[in-house]
């Protein structure tokens, strides 16, 4: 195999399945006063008082650098179960781990390492060019169908992917929920305020209410 493809290959590798970065898991801690419940083999946990609030767990598993985006990630669903129109906004959706504020990723910091992560693999995929190890008289390289295009096709297919993700979660600007309505959306830490050992709590306040999820931080 030569370098060219080697480097292709392995750009694939790291953008696909991450780095070696740490993993570390979570789980719903015993003491949580919501109820408990499973959709698709992950934990979902829901707080009922006039409004009714749910947090799904979509990553028990996920790593501890940014860069491999896979952050700890939960779905939020807030549904108004008054009788007249209740707003969320930033503030209302908060984390903590042990009392310490955990940061909640914006939309725009998310695409924003997305983005950045996608050209690192796209610099990777060409260096060994600018390094002279393959020779820049073959074209064929970057022709529909060749090595180079191939990689550049499929990391830009992955960062597409990673964005339409990124696509589902909460902007919290503000949301007017209507009386019987709900709105979802996904909620995005940032995985280096987390510690093992530490009880990860997520709060979400729905106007006088205050609804609370717990869940234990491993290795």
């Amino acid at each position: 195999m030569n370098t060219v493809k080697a480097c292709v290959l392995a750009a694939f590798a790291i953008l696909v399945l991450g780095g070696c970065t740490t993993t570390r898991t979570l789980s719903v801690s015993q003491e949580n006063g919501a109820t408990l419940g499973f959709a698709q083999g992950r934990p979902w946990l829901q707080s009922v008082k006039r409004n009714t609030v749910a947090v799904w767990l979509l990553t028990p598993t996920y790593k501890t650098d940014l860069n491999d985006l896979i952050p700890p990630a939960f779905l939020v669903v807030v549904r108004n179960g008054g009788d007249q129109t209740m707003s969320l906004s930033r503030g209302d959706i908060t984390a903590t781990a042990d009392g310490r504020p955990i940061h909640i990723l914006t939309y725009e910091e998310y695409c924003g390492e997305i983005d950045r992560q996608a050209g690192q693999e796209s610099f990777r995929l060409q260096e060994p060019l600018g390094r002279g190890e393959a020779p820049n008289e073959s074209p064929e390289l970057w022709e529909p169908g060749g090595i180079m295009w191939l990689g550049e096709r499929l990391i830009d297919l992955q960062r597409d992917h990673l964005l339409a993700d990124a696509g589902l979660m909460l902007v919290l600007d503000q949301y007017l929920i209507a009386p019987g309505q709900a709105i979802r959306g996904v909620v995005r830490l940032k995985p280096s305020d987390l510690s093992s050992g530490q009880r990860l709590r997520i709060l979400v306040k729905t106007g006088d209410e205050t609804h609370e999820f717990f869940y234990d931080v491993r290795n």
